[in-house]
């Protein structure tokens, strides 16, 4: 079995699952599902900032978006980003609260 991809995954008009069309070409699938999943390997260590996440995806602020939704339904987790001094951002994964 595959590995879940860390992308919105929807039934597609053929009855397959496909990414939502907004994310991702499907030729772009496997290099940005492995970026996800380093990001999220990442975080799973404790808190990155923006300059660890960068060496990783240039997109980075995208694969946390997808990552985030992945982990909402998944995991019931999220990422929060918090600012720091100079405009740097420390982000850290914690529990999804709805109501927040």
């Amino acid at each position: 079995m595959n590995p879940l991809p860390l992308f919105d995954i929807r039934p597609g008009p053929d009855g397959r699952e496909t990414i939502r069309p907004h994310f991702a070409e499907p030729e772009d699938v496997p290099r940005l599902t492995a970026q996800n999943a380093v990001i999220l390997a990442r975080l799973r260590q404790g808190p990155a900032t923006a300059r660890d996440l960068i060496d990783i995806a240039l997109n980075y602020r995208a694969r946390i978006s997808e990552i985030r939704a992945w982990l909402k339904t998944h995991e019931n987790l999220t990422i929060q980003a918090r600012r720091l001094t100079g405009g740097m951002f420390v982000y850290r994964l914690t529990a999804w609260r709805p109501n927040e």
